[in-house]
């Protein structure tokens, strides 16, 4: 910014030259302009190196003799001026201007300076043509940064996206929530987890009566109980005939 300090100032050298010459301004006869034949060019004030650079959001014409600064001028059109506010083209040669020097304590003088090479006179145009763009451009950046404004989410409210053979298309879909401040109602459940292999198995119980129907006959063992017959150590039924025309059904009790 124009206020800020010079050394932490961002700077940009646009342009520079070996000899420029310094002459007194005299007053304007008219509204016409200034005029550089009538500062006595053959007789300069000073001979000085010629620097233009840009500090901050200023951008400095410095006049150097002899290793220091002779003198300064700091165009600032930050707050909407013209460069021509600061520096004026002579009305009747391009190589001529006159501009607005800065001293202590605020005072201002006017100076006229120009180039033997006319080709300097042009880099010096240009430069003040980069300065405003450059500007001009920030500004309008700014000003964007500034209106841009971020969409958000309402509270309770989801972004909904369809993906098919169709191109995309997204909404915002705002989620119930339970009576009494439950919370949202969760859209997907996910299955329960199968048990795992640390879990004991539960086993079917066998039942303690067995009938069995053959032919009409209802046969019933008792399993799980010791039997004192001889004929039948092994706790089952002997039966005698015809195995073929058994017509067995089981039916569990």
């Amino acid at each position: 910014m124009a206020g800020e300090d010079e050394s932490s100032a961002m700077r940009q050298q646009l342009m520079a030259a070996d000899e420029v010459y310094l002459y007194k301004v005299p007053p304007l006869k008219n509204a016409g302009g200034h005029r550089a034949e009538t500062w006595n060019l053959e007789s300069p004030l000073k001979t000085c190196n010629f620097l233009v650079e840009r500090r901050g959001d200023v951008l400095v014409l410095e006049f150097q003799a002899d290793g220091r600064v002779f003198a300064q001028s700091q165009l600032d059109v930050t707050k909407g001026a013209k460069v021509s506010q600061f520096l004026e083209q002579c009305v009747d040669t391009s190589r001529y201007y006159a501009v607005k020097i800065q001293g202590g304590g605020g005072r201002e003088a006017l100076i006229g300076f120009g180039f033997r090479d006319r080709d300097k006179a042009t880099d010096l145009r240009e430069s003040l043509q980069h300065y405003e763009r450059s500007i001009q451009r920030e500004k309008e950046a700014h000003d964007k940064m500034g209106n841009y404004h971020v969409a958000k989410l309402a509270e309770g409210e989801k972004i909904h996206v369809d993906v098919g053979n169709k191109a995309g298309k997204s909404k915002v879909v705002k989620s119930k929530e339970k009576k009494g401040g439950g919370g949202a109602v969760p859209l997907l459940m996910k299955k329960p987890p199968p048990p795992s292999s640390d879990e004991p198995t539960t086993t079917t119980k066998t039942p303690e009566k067995l009938t069995i129907q053959m032919d009409g006959i209802d046969l019933n063992t008792q399993t799980g109980d010791s039997h004192d017959d001889d004929e039948n150590e092994s706790g089952g039924a002997v039966f005698e005939g015809d195995e073929d025309q058994w017509n067995t059904d089981f039916e569990l009790k």
